[in-house]
Parts: structure tokens; sequence; C-alpha cells
């Protein structure tokens, strides 16, 4: 697989070019058939390669949700813990602020507003409220309209999402912490907003929420005998 790979990367080929066939790949380099078309069924369940009719087998564009499909997995049975989780969206997600700030046009300050407050909207239904959660960051992702980050990010955010589900948190705090980090971004003022998003995403690393909380209880009331 290594081979092949490199082989794609050392002649240039690009999307939808044509590589060897099974018995010139042997020929050239000096591998069994039966290893190189193993390596290509391999490759081609992850998207590198793809039968094409007609053309043979070519380079295969990356396929972002089969690929997502296969890494989520392996987040799944891997013992990640809250801080490592939490410093790869720092990464990502402070860092790409610089680029969302530049993309950010007035109908897509609207729209981050309106997915702020859709996440306040769903504050009644967790999973729906994760999905909202999610959605916003997504859409913050997308401004920087940048194609590496974007494929990294909807490749990551599975792996994200488990950082998220691993402790309640205040609907509140979200809501305002999304509604903040867009207006420091409208105002140019960037420090902010990756101060803001620090911040934000900080809370994930935050002892577990109380009970009463995460049962959606109205925060800000009185409870008596509290």
């Amino acid at each position: 697989m290594e081979t092949i790979r490199r082989y794609i990367v050392t002649h240039r080929l690009s999307v939808g070019d044509r590589i060897p066939t099974e018995h010139e790949l042997a020929r050239e380099l000096d591998i069994s058939r039966v290893s190189i078309r193993e390596a290509t069924k391999a490759l081609s369940l992850v998207g590198v390669l793809k039968s094409k009719p007609k053309a043979g087998t070519v380079v295969g564009e990356l396929d972002i949700t089969r690929l997502s499909d296969l890494i989520s997995f392996h987040f799944a049975v891997s013992s990640y813990t809250k801080q490592e989780l939490v410093q790869a969206r720092l990464i990502v997600e402070v860092g790409q602020l610089e680029l969302a700030m530049v993309g950010l046009t007035e109908d897509r300050y609207q729209e981050l507003i309106r997915l702020a407050k859709a996440v306040e909207a769903v504050s009644g239904d967790r999973e729906k409220w994760l999905a909202a959660d999610l959605t916003f960051h997504a859409a913050l992702l997308e401004l920087g309209a940048n194609r590496p980050i974007r494929a990294l990010a909807e490749l990551l955010r599975n792996f994200f999402n488990l950082a998220v589900k691993q402790r309640g948190r205040s609907r509140n705090d979200v809501v305002n912490e999304h509604q903040m980090i867009v207006e420091a971004l409208h105002q140019k003022n960037l420090p902010l907003a990756q101060g803001l998003m620090r911040q934000h995403l900080m809370r994930y690393l935050d002892p577990e929420e109380p009970a009463h909380q995460e049962n959606n209880e109205p925060e800000n009331i009185p409870r008596e005998n509290a």
C-alpha cells in the first residue's frame, strides 16, 4: 500500500488519473500480483483508488464520510483523555478564526447568529442540543474557505463530538459564548474572538455539572430548600 501511494505521489498523479494495471505495477514495483491486488482493494476501501468503467483503476477523490466512519470507530475504542480531545479542538478551532473573520460577510454573520440561537431553541433535548452546538462550530470552520482545514474538521467532527458528550454544561453559557464569538469576529477583534473560543472550549475540562442542570431544570431560578 505504501509503495503504491508513493508511486502516485512520485508520478504526480491527480484525482481521476489512471494508474498502471495490476500486471504493470507488479513488474515495475517488483511486487507480486497478489500483493498488488490486496493493496489496491485496501486503498479502494478508503477511497485512495477507484475502479472506473473503461478506464480501469484511477486515483480516487477523498471520501470524507467513509474515512470519518473508519476513524470514528478508532476514536470510539480508544481511551483519549478529555484534555487531549479539548487540546485538539483548541488547535483547530482557535487557529482558524483569523480565516473565519476574513470570510465573515454580513449574510454569514446573520446565519451564525441564527445558528447560535438555534442551540438555545433545542436546549430541552440533549441530543438535538449537541447536534446544534456542533453545527455552529462546523459553520465557523466553513467560513475560512480553506479546503484542507474543512476536510480535517469534517474528518474530526465525530472525534470532537466525544469531547462534548463526555460532560454536561450550562446551555446558557454555550449560547452566550457562541454569540459573543460571532460578535467579536464581526467587530474584527481577533484577539477577543480567540480568547472567547479558548475559554469556550476549555469549559469542557471543568467538573461535571450538577444533576439538576443535566435534567434541564431552568437556571437562575431560586429553589426552595436548596
